[in-house]
């Protein structure tokens, strides 16, 4: 669909209160030299007193505001609506619109949206993707369908049951299509020196959201 359509169910919920928080990210080593230069640091577009999505534990996205910002860590210390606290990284942060209303994509927070890549619109969660931002790429045939679209992360919350996946239905079948794409790019990972722990914390290998 494309973003003038209206998003369906909102992967966005008010949470009860939690015992206790997250703790912080454990903190990584300096980054190993690479060709003899330094890993550059990457570009944060975000800021303190922002009200954002962010992704919990669960899969689900929640109301918050960012108080803090850990560029080297690529995360931001976030206090939601149940005054609950938490590290979330960047990757799974959402912005929505932007001050003058206009959709961003969730993943490069560009307003722009043009062919070969327009944004295309969740309509489970609402969040806008362009077509070469999202993992996989969004075909075009999308956007000339009337049929419902889902982003990677709403396929996993809403096919991946305890017990296991969903075997049947289209978004079963989208959950076979997704995990077959890393949701992140391998050589973009920055390790440590030890090659243990890297700055996206990005560890799985099976295709998950």
């Amino acid at each position: 669909m494309r973003d003038s359509t209206g998003a369906g169910n909102s992967l966005v919920h008010k949470r009860s209160p939690l015992r206790r928080n997250q703790k912080t990210p454990t903190s990584l080593t300096k980054l190993s030299l690479q060709d003899g230069h330094k890993a550059k640091k990457p570009a944060c577009k975000f800021e303190e007193g922002q009200d954002v999505l962010a992704r919990w534990s669960d899969g689900l996205f929640y109301l918050g505001t960012i108080k803090k910002i850990n560029i080297l860590k690529q995360s931001c210390f976030i206090i939601f609506e149940d005054s609950s606290k938490s590290w979330v990284l960047w990757k799974d942060i959402q912005t929505g619109a932007t001050g003058s209303g206009e959709m961003v994509c969730t993943i490069c927070q560009e307003e722009y949206s043009e062919a070969p890549n327009e944004m295309v619109i969740c309509d489970k969660c609402g969040q806008g993707y362009h077509q070469l931002c999202h993992t996989p790429h969004i075909d075009s045939s999308v956007i000339d369908s009337d049929e419902k679209w889902l982003c990677r992360q709403c396929v996993f919350a809403t096919t991946t049951k305890r017990g296991g996946a969903l075997k049947k239905g289209p978004n079963a079948k989208a959950l076979q299509v997704m995990k077959q794409t890393l949701p992140y790019s391998v050589a973009d990972l920055e390790w440590d020196a030890g090659h243990k722990t890297n700055v996206q914390q990005c560890y799985c290998y099976c295709g998950g959201p």
